[in-house]
């Protein structure tokens, strides 16, 4: 029941978001479903980041850092994976969707700025396009917000 009720959202979503003119798609089914070789990655929610703010290192927080730090492994090993999960979203893409994509899983500025050039320089089937708009903050190893 559940699934075919999110099956059916991700149905209306997509329709109300190409009558809208955005050139983005929902997917209901899981990471695994979809062949995306990254792990999800939850929110952690104002009690975490609270938490977080008081310098309580929660544990939802270091989960999310292991996944994220997985993640980022992958990644560097096959960054064609980005490309993949980018144009399962939408048909084209920008530099910032490559950089949004990356900041998820990458907190480390310099490990960040070696993807980037990794990913600008293969542009597989990069098209100028309107980018997605990524979070201004970030997490940072404790859990707090950090600018982008």
């Amino acid at each position: 029941m559940l699934k075919e009720w999110r099956e059916h959202w991700a149905d209306l979503a997509n329709e109300h978001l190409l009558r809208a003119g955005h050139d983005v798609r929902i997917d209901h089914r899981s990471y695994k479903e979809q062949g995306v070789e990254l792990e999800p990655t939850s929110h952690l929610g104002k009690a975490v980041e609270e938490m977080a703010a008081r310098g309580e290192y929660a544990e939802r927080a270091r989960q999310l850092e292991e996944v994220r730090e997985r993640n980022a492994r992958r990644i560097e090993r096959r960054p064609e994976i980005v490309f993949e999960n980018l144009t399962r979203q939408r048909s084209t893409f920008a530099r910032n969707d490559l950089a949004c994509e990356v900041f998820r899983c990458v907190d480390d500025g310099e490990r960040f700025r070696k993807l980037m050039v990794r990913l600008e320089g293969s542009a597989t089937g990069t098209r100028p396009a309107q980018p997605a708009k990524c979070s201004g903050h970030r997490r940072g190893r404790d859990g707090r917000k950090q600018a982008a």
